[in-house]
């Protein structure tokens, strides 16, 4: 969805051209971004949720050494955050655990019991994972192969399903929670463990990844660390959908070229609504497990070692994430932090199946427009609440200015909201967020810190800069499946390279080719079938995203 788009038909040749060739159709795919940008809600869409969505509870063990391998510090805090469930083997173990958490000060008014036997205390790895199917209403589990040879750890994602009454979705492949990350918006991560562990090709997995958990684009990457284990949540976490934290070694360690060369790969990959990730680092020289931790909700738990490298990396999670409360977790004496184990390992978090959930695609850098702005979001209450427009609303500030709020209004397609921001002042910087309710009470920010972290846009109140409309070149008549030549060429009024899309006018395109300097010729073939008259269509675009009008010939 490009704003500052405009089509228009400018040029008209026609041309009769005898054309014989076989026509063929791609399959179009309902892909996430689609769904919401088309504001279509006729076909399901799978939603994985990310660590650092709503959680509603957090799952740890007690069962499989009968006691916690977490320290009794984070479990107080978890239980005045959220719901913890424990896993014990039986009700008398539950007991048990019941007694150690009142011995440790724990309110057990905010402790469950999942009872089922388990083998190891990594729930991390073998817990349940979550996909939201927002046709159904309803958050599902997702229920995987564990990749250890622990049969009641494996069974874990079942017994919890049952224990929770929640449908279950399986996903048949080996895999492991402490190797996988998404960032809520079909983008997931994780390293070719994934690929060494199983049978199918790479595209019978992705294809999997997107049939069973909306997953678009699964980056699988090597592992930087050369350890035994090649888990993802050992040097990497998503701390927003355009966030990643990668950790950082001296140039000494290593391991060094192999975590450079990790952020020099994510620093090109796309995130779901803009060019690139934000790439934060945390200091890790002796292999320090930081990257490890645990958000949940407001909060984050990050593994400290006693180290000389520990403030650091509190200072690096405060830059990181504005507005969320950071603290620092030293391990139990009898269960330490290692760099392939520690906090997040130990922990695995449940999204809140009633969640209130946002969609909006943010304004960003440098915002062209000769009007108002319109904000458009998409609201879903997966508790079935109706949402409160009293409660729902837009805030932004200009340059550091106080902050002003601007009420939504449901547009005609069901889910969707909108505003209008003001006209500014050419050079203006902005800053918004958007807040939703629903009469569950729940409130929602986004991003998710609203004020302490929002979005921000350079307003430019200016006429578009786009390419000229490209010349089209190319014979007038010929026969049918014979390849004709065809060129096309445009300039930039800044002289920035362009890049051109051909429509054949037989059902296929080229998609966009390019960059080319401004007035470079594209020279493209190209056969037709069967015998007709059709128009190409062309149009330019240049490197910050600016389109020309089409330039159209009937032949």
């Amino acid at each position: 969805m490009n704003h500052r788009t405009q089509w228009k038909i400018v040029m008209v040749c026609v041309i009769t051209l005898i054309i014989l060739s076989p026509l063929f159709t791609a399959t179009e795919t309902n892909h996430f971004s689609d769904f919401f940008l088309s504001e279509d809600l006729e076909y399901t869409v799978l939603r994985q949720p990310a660590e650092f969505e709503t959680m509603e509870s957090v799952l740890i063990n007690y069962g499989a050494e009968n006691t916690f391998s977490i320290p009794y510090s984070v479990i107080r805090k978890l239980a005045e955050l959220v719901n913890v469930v424990i896993i014990v083997d039986t009700a008398a173990e539950w007991e048990d655990a019941k007694q150690e958490l009142i011995d440790n000060a724990v309110n057990i008014s905010n402790c469950d019991s999942l009872i089922a036997r388990s083998d190891s205390y990594w729930t991390r790895d073998y817990g349940p994972w979550f996909v939201f199917d927002l046709t159904q209403d309803q958050l599902n589990v997702v229920d995987f192969t564990y990749n250890r040879p622990r049969a009641r750890d494996n069974r874990i994602p079942l017994e919890y399903a049952q224990d929770q009454n929640f449908s279950v979705h399986v996903l048949p492949l080996q895999h492991t929670g402490g190797n996988y990350m998404t960032e809520g918006y079909g983008v997931a991560v994780s390293t070719d463990l994934l690929y060494d562990e199983n049978y199918q090709s790479i595209e019978e997995i992705k294809d999997i990844f997107w049939d069973v958990l909306g997953i678009e684009t699964y980056h699988v990457v090597p592992d930087v660390n050369n350890e035994y284990i090649r888990h993802i949540d050992c040097w990497a976490k998503f701390l927003s959908p355009d966030t990643l934290l990668i950790r950082e070694v001296p140039p000494s360690h290593p391991q060094y070229e192999e975590i450079e060369e990790a952020v020099r790969y994510f620093e090109k990959q796309q995130c779901w609504y803009s060019d690139g990730y934000t790439i934060k680092r945390v200091y890790t020289p002796n292999n320090e497990p930081y990257t490890n931790s645990l958000i949940v909700n407001n909060h984050v738990f990050v593994p400290l070692t006693g180290g000389e490298w520990d403030d650091e990396a509190i200072a690096s999670y405060q830059e990181a994430m504005p507005g969320y409360c950071i603290e620092g977790v030293y391990a139990k004496s009898d269960y330490p932090w290692f760099s392939t184990d520690a906090l997040h390992c130990r922990t695995k978090g449940i999204p809140d199946r009633g969640m209130l959930w946002i969609y909006h695609e943010p304004l960003y850098d440098s915002v062209y427009t000769n009007g108002t702005i319109e904000l458009k979001l998409f609201i879903h209450s997966f508790s079935g609440s109706e949402i409160a427009l009293n409660k729902t609303i837009v805030s932004f500030r200009i340059e550091n200015e106080s902050w002003q709020q601007l009420e939504v209004t449901p547009m005609k397609q069901q889910g969707w909201y909108h505003t209008f921001l003001p006209h500014f002042e050419r050079d203006t910087h902005i800053d918004y967020y958007l807040q939703a309710a629903d009469t569950s009470g729940r409130i929602e920010q986004k991003p998710r810190m609203g004020k302490e972290d929002p979005y921000s846009f350079l307003f430019v109140d200016t006429p578009l800069q786009t390419p000229e409309t490209p010349t089209i070149w190319g014979p007038t008549s010929g026969y049918s499946n014979k390849e004709y030549s065809y060129s096309f060429v445009s300039t930039d009024p800044e002289n920035d390279n362009i890049s051109y899309f051909v429509d054949w006018g037989d059902g296929t395109d080229s998609g966009w080719i390019g960059e080319y300097a401004s007035g470079q010729e594209l020279i493209l073939n190209h056969t037709w079938n069967p015998k007709g008259s059709y128009r190409i269509q062309a149009k330019a675009k240049d490197e910050n995203g600016y389109e020309s009008d089409w330039a159209m010939v009937e032949i």
